[in-house]
């Protein structure tokens, strides 16, 4: 399916036991999945199919769990997976820009949507209109293009560097964005990560550079600059280095351990950003299971 858009879904259930099935109600985890008919009656090994409508979902994986509860009180539950694809999605995501660079950025944007990228169809980045931009290939599902490396360069000087573009496509105005990083400093990977443990909370991080050497006195200098919860109150917090391993002469990984007070969790994870020393651009995510002992 497309991000953003709503589709029509048809998912079967099949009644296997040697009696009739009565499914008093449908209940599903998110509200973009909803479903308009009543109660279902299956005969045994009977199957029916059950049509629902996926609402909105943001772009990437997805899953919704679908709970059937029958008519003896039990309950049965099934998960919807599946992908949400973006309209258009633009290669690269992100462009490292490196000391004398002579050669202007290729780019493309992939075509999700099923329309033609005709003639008809203008591209523009934020303070051009048309220059800096030069379109050289244009197929059903792809534009190729190529972004002057000056406009490249001048994004890398706005905090770590985003620069913002608009697709013109018919009537579709379709906001576009590329990350620009500087060579120099250093990138998290991945952006989102999961803390595991009791306690004190341990995640695992990569940093890829190019040229930016992260050492482990870097590592273990690395503190909590922001710690901007968006779910839960969160009191002080600071961090303990528990390992630095050279993965490569590209590639870091760093294992910390996060002490902090949680406290009114509103979720079962609570999402965080942490901003860190100024060898690493960009903010991490973490995600902080709930457990009893908060």
């Amino acid at each position: 399916m497309l991000a953003n858009e709503t589709c029509s879904v048809e998912i079967p259930f099949v009644n296997s036991s040697e009696t009739t099935a009565i499914v008093d109600s449908i209940q599903t985890s998110c509200g973009c999945l909803s479903r308009s008919t009543g109660a279902l009656k299956l005969h045994s090994n009977e199957t029916t199919l059950v049509s629902f409508e996926l609402h909105g979902r943001k772009p990437g994986n997805f899953g919704v769990d679908i709970v059937l509860t029958l008519a003896n009180g039990s309950k049965k539950k099934v998960i919807l997976r599946g992908v949400a694809k973006p309209r258009f999605r633009l290669h690269p995501e992100v462009i490292e820009v490196h000391e004398r660079e002579t050669e202007d950025y290729e780019c493309y944007l992939e075509n999700n949507s099923g329309q033609m990228f005709d003639e008809t169809v203008r591209l523009a980045f934020e303070k051009t209109q048309s220059g800096g931009i030069s379109i050289t290939e244009r197929s059903a599902n792809r534009l190729t293009f190529m972004l002057n490396k000056k406009l490249v360069a001048e994004a890398t000087e706005n905090d770590g560097g985003l620069l913002q573009g608009i697709l013109y496509s018919g009537e579709i105005e379709h906001k576009l964005s590329i990350k620009v990083l500087d060579a120099k400093r250093a990138v998290i990977l991945p952006r989102i990560v999961t803390a595991e443990g009791e306690g004190l909370r341990e995640f695992s991080i990569y940093l890829r550079s190019s040229s930016a050497k992260i050492t482990e006195d870097d590592a273990r200098n690395t503190t909590i600059q922001k710690l901007a919860p968006i779910s839960s109150s969160v009191q002080g917090g600071t961090l303990e280095l528990v390992s630095y391993r050279a993965v490569s002469p590209l590639l870091t990984k760093l294992t910390y351990k996060l002490e902090a007070s949680f406290k009114n969790l509103l979720a079962s994870r609570s999402v965080l950003s942490l901003s860190l020393n100024d060898k690493i651009d960009g903010k991490l995510i973490l995600l902080i299971p709930q457990s009893n002992d908060q």
